[in-house]
């Protein structure tokens, strides 16, 4: 399973990754420490990249069918790259749009690509742990993103950007160099697969709603870990805002140590059987707040629950998208259920409006049965796969 190419293309994941979450956070700060747009304007123009790689992903994972998969990461990496070095040339309101823009729209083709050359070069029983590694690599990057970028862009001098567009060149290089070309859908075939072909497999088959619905639904319930739950750890904890940096720092830390050792320990027992554990774990760490009062143990027993649930349930769903894809059409099946990550947008204003409304311990509730409907989402496709099988 491990093998150079294997390597080399989570290797190139995690260097993408690396340089979203080393620029764009410092991106907000850039805009409004050089005057260049008010503080919601840059909110705004910080939330257009995932926006924006949401929707191109679709489009992005059709073409991924259709050309050669290595030349569009070579593609996506190398615009990257010159977005970079033209925005540090010129900044202004309307360059930092366009520059996010940009960003995401080759977002919306490196991960559907990417996604798919990792699940079809490992075998069908390795898929699983496949898709862990590049959750884990991800997270890695998370954590060791920002605070490159601190030191990266301490002087906050445009040049700063350079650096970055130097990191996209790299991952070309290596996804050119020991990546092989990749086969796309046969000629004879094309001419089935047009975009609205596509888009309707999309929306009439039952699996795949069900699969994203389930998805969209885990982002929604997620995204409060950063919203809703930071404001009710920042009120009721001693230590406030660096309390919560510890315990988000925390998570981290679990994700990126569990990951490995529970991936193993799921290949022992049945798919179900890893989905419901993983489901009522993250759904029990979201209702702690119901069944007991806020305190340090509480919440550190939260961020471990919700832990042992993500490190389980995201690498699944990644890898049950996939496999219910038909042959053809994997990168595009990827390219939507990317558009689950939305979920991270319109989950803190729903979250925020549940909270004004039932207060928290009626949004944990709400929370808790979001995240076991959508692991009974993901048990109904694994029932319709073996239905399938047999």
């Amino acid at each position: 399973m491990i093998t150079r190419s294997y390597i080399s293309i989570l290797f190139s994941i995690f260097l993408v990754r690396f340089t979203i979450f080393s620029s764009i956070p410092f991106l907000y700060i850039y805009i409004t420490q050089n005057e260049l747009g008010s503080a919601v304007e840059a909110g705004l123009i910080v939330g257009l990249l995932p926006l924006t790689s949401s929707i191109t992903g679709l489009f992005g994972g059709y073409l991924a069918d259709r050309l050669d998969r290595r030349n569009i990461l070579i593609f996506s990496c190398l615009f990257s790259s010159t977005a970079f070095i033209l925005f540090s040339l010129n900044q202004s309101l309307a360059v930092c749009a366009g520059f996010a823009f940009m960003i995401g729209f080759c977002q919306g083709f490196f991960e559907p690509a990417s996604q798919t050359i990792l699940g079809e070069m490992v075998d069908p029983k390795h898929r699983q742990r496949a898709f862990s590694h590049r959750y884990l690599i991800i997270n890695v990057a998370a954590t060791a993103g920002p605070f490159a970028g601190g030191l990266i862009f301490y002087d906050n001098k445009s040049t700063s950007f350079l650096i970055i567009s130097l990191i996209y060149l790299v991952s070309s290089y290596v996804i050119f160099s020991f990546i092989k070309p990749q086969k796309t859908v046969e000629k004879s075939e094309k001419s089935h697969k047009s975009f609205s072909f596509m888009l309707n497999t999309l929306m009439t088959n039952n699996s795949v709603r069900t699969c994203f619905l389930s998805g969209l639904l885990l982002m929604c319930a997620y995204s409060q870990i950063t919203s809703t739950l930071s404001i009710f750890v920042i009120e009721n904890s001693d230590g406030g805002v660096t309390y919560f940096s510890k315990l988000l720092a925390l998570n981290a830390i679990l994700v990126i140590t569990l990951q490995l050792p529970l991936t193993r320990a799921a290949e022992t027992i049945s798919r179900n059987s890893t989905i419901l554990f993983s489901s009522v774990a993250m759904a029990a760490g979201f209702a702690l707040p119901i069944i007991s009062e806020p305190s340090e143990a509480m919440f550190i027993t939260m961020i471990v629950l919700i832990s042992i649930g993500e490190v389980l349930l995201f690498p699944i769903s990644n890898s049950l998208f996939f496999e219910i894809a038909p042959d053809g059409q994997r990168a595009s099946f990827m390219g939507f259920f990317n558009a689950t990550m939305l979920g991270l947008a319109i989950g803190p204003p729903l979250g925020s409006i549940a909270v004004e409304h039932v207060d928290m311990s009626g949004l944990s509730l709400i929370i808790f049965f979001s995240v076991l409907l959508s692991g009974f989402g993901y048990l109904f496709i694994t029932k319709k796969q073996t239905q399938t099988e047999h």
